[in-house]
């Protein structure tokens, strides 16, 4: 199994145990965060728990959450490739912030086309998706520099590049990242709390009225709440989001006993805390 920070996060300064087959990284902080991989057809239940004396730098930054460096063929700088991509990104920072949060963009004909997406969080601001947008950009230059096809999930974004098309196309295969904290209380009222809060923000996202985006919360005990998010992305039909957004949630069942959730996939992302981990819906992007 190789072991790099090609596919690796920092998740609320959080170290990483990891189930799977592909990388994990973590912080020189003592507490832990649980990430797994979900396939298809298998699912792998051996842990590996990777500890890391150094890390760089700016992988500390608390935005950045999972890369993925999905296509193996790179692309030399000043090549028409490279001219392609950067027009793509480009268009995604500019016109992303302005268009509610998500934009798509294709520049070139084979072989150097280049597809682009961006979605921001739909709690965002603009300034806040523009701010996201950029610092997605750097992380795909820095975990997966000149590779020609390209995920980054952030806190507030997510960017994917490729030479293939994507666009429209269903990805509902889930990335968990859970928190090893243990739920405190009655577990199972917070299980079927936690529960029916995703079921019930992933049918309100499903609406062409809500952009495939839902955020709330629900209290599980006399003083505590549970909060929730669903976002797909906005080129997506509402019947894969909703396929998507129901994998996602399927996949979370097993971690109810934990403080925290999310996953990521590359269609959508559902997440769950014992905290307000998102803002007020601003009115800018929320029209």
């Amino acid at each position: 199994m190789p072991l790099s920070l090609v596919n690796s996060g920092i998740y609320n300064n959080l170290t990483y145990k990891y189930v799977g087959t592909i990388e994990a990284s973590v912080n020189a902080k003592g507490d832990s965060l649980q990430v797994s991989l979900s396939q298809s057809f298998q699912r792998f239940k051996m842990s590996l728990l990777l500890l890391f004396l150094m890390i760089v730098p700016s992988v500390l930054c608390s935005d950045y959450r999972w890369s993925s460096c999905d296509n193996p063929s790179t692309y030399a700088e000043g090549s028409k490739y490279s001219t392609n991509l950067n027009q793509v990104l480009n268009d995604l920072s500019f016109n992303a912030p302005k268009s509610l949060g998500f934009n798509t963009s294709f520049r070139g004909t084979y072989p150097n086309e280049v597809y682009g997406l961006l979605q921001c969080m739909g709690y965002i601001s603009p300034a806040k998706c523009s701010d996201c947008s950029r610092q997605a950009i750097n992380s795909s230059q820095e975990y997966c520099p000149n590779n020609m096809g390209v995920r980054v999930w952030m806190e507030q974004c997510f960017l994917h590049y490729d030479n293939n098309s994507f666009i429209s196309t269903l990805d509902a295969t889930p990335i968990v990242l859970s928190s090893y904290d243990n739920v405190t209380g009655n577990i199972e009222n917070f299980k079927a709390t936690t529960s029916s809060l995703l079921s019930f923000l992933s049918d309100t996202a499903c609406t062409s009225a809500n952009k495939l985006f839902a955020v709330g919360s629900a209290t599980y005990s006399t003083s505590n709440q549970v909060y929730g998010l669903v976002q797909c992305w906005r080129d997506l039909s509402i019947n894969d989001c909703k396929s998507c957004l129901d994998e996602a949630t399927q996949a979370l069942e097993e971690y109810y006993t934990q403080q925290g959730a999310q996953v990521l996939s590359g269609s959508c992302t559902v997440r769950y805390e014992v905290y307000p981990f998102f803002e007020a819906l601003p009115q800018g992007m929320a029209d």
